[in-house]
């Protein structure tokens, strides 16, 4: 189930994008525990891809961890 995710229409062009706040990354993790990639795009409601960028500018922030387990990349919240 996508969480707050917002759709605005760009006046110039007239598409829709939907916009995905990295607040929602932070709560899927929160909320899964360690979770995959996919698990955490489908918590979301977003891409594979977009999810994987989002979280690693996260990661780069220090704001969670990854860890690649096999061929997957986990993410978890940051031990404080």
């Amino acid at each position: 189930m996508p969480l707050s995710n917002t759709t605005t229409r760009d006046d110039f062009s007239g598409r829709y994008t939907t916009e995905f706040p990295l607040s929602d990354f932070i709560e899927a993790i929160e909320s899964l525990g360690l979770a995959s990639t996919q698990d955490i795009a489908e918590e979301v409601g977003c891409s594979y891809d977009l999810a994987y960028r989002r979280l690693k500018e996260l990661r780069e922030k220090g704001e969670i961890e990854g860890r690649k387990i096999g061929n997957t990349y986990h993410w978890i919240p940051t031990s404080e």
